[in-house]
């Protein structure tokens, strides 16, 4: 059985969560402002404290989230660099914060 849009959100949090405790994951774009389509991916910002080597990480973080059935946009972050961009306006950053949903951490 397929789970729900929430499911999916709910299970890529957890996922992310348990792979990064100490994690802030925000869920962004269009499922996060409610105007998902049955086609839509599922943006997800990780922001860590830090790592050593981003694309590492990000193949690290990609390993714990397969197996759902959605695309999945996934974009990481050093906690300092959210905090430098994050309050800087039009930024990407400054953005997603700004609409997105908080599913851990923050």
């Amino acid at each position: 059985m397929a789970m729900t849009e929430e499911g999916l959100i709910e299970e890529a949090g957890r996922r992310l969560t348990a792979a990064a405790p100490d994690a802030d994951i925000i869920l962004f774009g269009s499922r996060a402002r409610g105007e998902a389509r049955p086609d839509s991916d599922l943006d997800l910002l990780v922001i860590e404290p830090d790592f050593a080597r981003r694309g590492e990480e990000y193949g690290r973080l990609r390993k714990e989230l397969r197996g759902l059935d959605v695309a999945i946009d996934l974009v990481i972050y050093r906690r300092r660099e959210a905090e430098e961009w994050g309050d800087v306006p039009g930024s990407f950053l400054n953005r997603v914060l700004g609409e997105g949903r908080v599913l851990a951490g923050t």
